[in-house]
């Protein structure tokens, strides 16, 4: 009986076994990066004579805006408020692209809601806001942008 020596070198399958890791992990990072690159930071546009938050809608729990670290998610009364991206994630966290937030014209989210608005941290608002009638606030903005107005209607709200 013949003894045969075999030797298997498995040096180049590793090569290309490291490549094709390196590749995928690339690949998986640019399509992450390119996510975070299409997200844009929300502004709102606050020309009324009051506060306003939100408080966004998830299946288990309700947030309101006015918890943000450094007041970022109070609108002040006749000002602009820059909510940046990465604040949007957390709050509607874990649906990023399809979060609901009530509107309320306070800083801290319990008088009534005076309207509702849908929208992505990749595709911006996605319907037309909902507002409540006689609220006396109107809300503007295009689907499709990044940016909100709350306006003052030319109606009085309703009375009890």
């Amino acid at each position: 009986m013949r003894q045969i020596k075999l030797h298997v070198k498995f040096e180049g399958n590793m090569m290309n076994i490291k490549k094709i890791f390196n590749k995928t992990i690339l690949t998986l990072g640019l399509c992450c990066l390119t996510n975070y690159a299409l997200a844009n930071d929300l502004l709102i546009v606050n020309k009324t004579q009051q506060d306003s938050t939100c408080r966004i809608i998830k299946k288990r729990s309700q947030k309101c805006t006015d918890s943000m670290e450094g007041g970022k998610g109070i609108t002040r009364a006749g000002k602009s408020n820059t909510v940046s991206e990465s604040n949007i994630r957390v709050a509607c966290f874990p649906d990023v692209d399809n979060c609901l937030a009530y509107v309320y014209m306070n800083d801290h989210c319990n008088d009534p809601v005076v309207a509702t608005i849908r929208f992505g941290v990749t595709s911006g608002i996605i319907s037309e806001p909902v507002i409540v009638a006689g609220s006396g606030y109107n809300i503007n903005t295009t689907i499709g942008s990044f940016q909100v107005e709350i306006t003052e209607s030319k109606n009085q709200p309703l009375t009890n």
